[in-house]
């Protein structure tokens, strides 16, 4: 068996062989147990957590994926089947159990990599994030003494370009931990007000237009006063057009329209340029991936931008949407209830 995976899954050439076999004694003890004639195991999981151990050590000890685990499972499967039968004649019933026990231990193994996995990822952004306060404060301390001392143009051009560099920077950190709450709890924590989502459009456009690179910003539509996380609705308001000006055509127009129907609030945003594939749809809501556009150096980031506008969005009680093609450009959609109160107890799933 360990031969064979070290064939078909080539990183476990670096796995010493304790770590390669694990729990795999223990499970085929369990297996030979479930087959044997009125043993009361009805599989080889029942009474055990052999499969969520096998994939917890994956997750922290290996470079595994979903798919090197499950194709562990499958070669055993393989190799146990043809081994009993080669040896000698199997009845039905144990072939049945076999099958159904390393079905369950697949669910169980991989359920726990993704917990494992999860929980590493949130230690990881979480201890990042603290790490790179403290020299991010002091870089912006000393950015802003330069502003308010020197006299020199060009030492005030450059110490312009560091505090911007770091307030974005503090505003990606902001994300990355944003992130990890919701993940840990579902949705983020909102402070609800009355405030206007054409005039945080306003307050978002007069901020970054300087960084439009040469494209005109259009708001269109209605004043559209509710009850919202001001302060996470302008960073998805950011977010977004941000994306439109890294993303659109050059010297492009990006148009912002805001409206109303049926108690929620539409707030789209649309800009020509290439379009996102079908099948990068999700994922660029998912953090850390991004589009291939993105990937290919037209522009730089994390992957923490669309998924914090998901989040946001999905907190209120709403969605994002997004719908794009060559012909019609990129249009986003955010659609949320007019008065998010009610939504702030509903369930919520983790994001992936």
């Amino acid at each position: 068996m360990g031969k064979k995976v070290r064939e078909e899954v080539p990183l476990t050439n670096s796995i010493d062989t304790p770590v390669l076999i694990d729990t795999l004694p223990s499970f085929l003890d369990n297996i030979a147990e479930a087959v044997s004639v009125n043993h009361i195991k009805p599989t080889a999981n029942a009474f055990n957590n052999i499969a969520t151990e096998h994939g917890g050590e994956r997750a922290r000890l290996t470079a595994y994926n979903h798919r090197h685990l499950i194709r562990e499972y499958q070669l055993l499967r393989w190799v146990l089947i043809e081994t009993l039968e080669e040896a000698m004649q199997v009845e039905k019933t144990a072939i049945t159990i076999i099958h159904a026990s390393i079905d369950e231990a697949i669910q169980q193994a991989a359920t726990s990599f993704s917990l494992v996995q999860e929980r590493l990822r949130e230690q990881y952004m979480a201890t990042l994030s603290h790490d790179m306060k403290t020299p991010l404060s002091s870089i912006t301390m000393a950015s802003g003494i330069l502003l308010r001392q020197s006299q020199d143009p060009s030492v005030l051009k450059q110490a312009s370009k560091i505090k911007h560099s770091a307030n974005r920077l503090n505003q990606m950190i902001e994300d990355l931990l944003d992130l990890t709450s919701v993940n840990m709890n579902g949705r983020l924590k909102l402070k609800l007000e009355q405030c206007d989502v054409y005039e945080i459009s306003e307050e978002v456009m007069d901020e970054i237009e300087f960084n439009a690179k040469n494209k005109r910003l259009i708001l269109t539509g209605e004043k559209v006063q509710g009850l919202w996380d001001r302060s996470y609705l302008k960073r998805a308001i950011e977010n977004l057009i941000s994306n439109a000006i890294k993303y659109g055509d050059k010297d492009s127009s990006i148009t912002i329209k805001i409206s109303t129907t049926f108690g929620r609030m539409t707030w789209t945003i649309h800009n020509e340029g290439s379009p996102i594939p079908l099948e990068e749809r999700e994922c660029i809501f998912q953090v850390f991936r991004r589009a291939e556009a993105a990937k290919s150096g037209r522009a730089q980031g994390w992957g923490l931008g669309l998924p914090l506008v998901r989040a946001v969005c999905e907190s209120h009680g709403g969605s994002i949407g997004v719908d794009s093609s060559s012909e019609t450009g990129t249009t986003f959609i955010i659609d949320i209830p007019i008065d998010s109160s009610p939504y702030q107890q509903a369930p919520a799933l983790p994001m992936m």
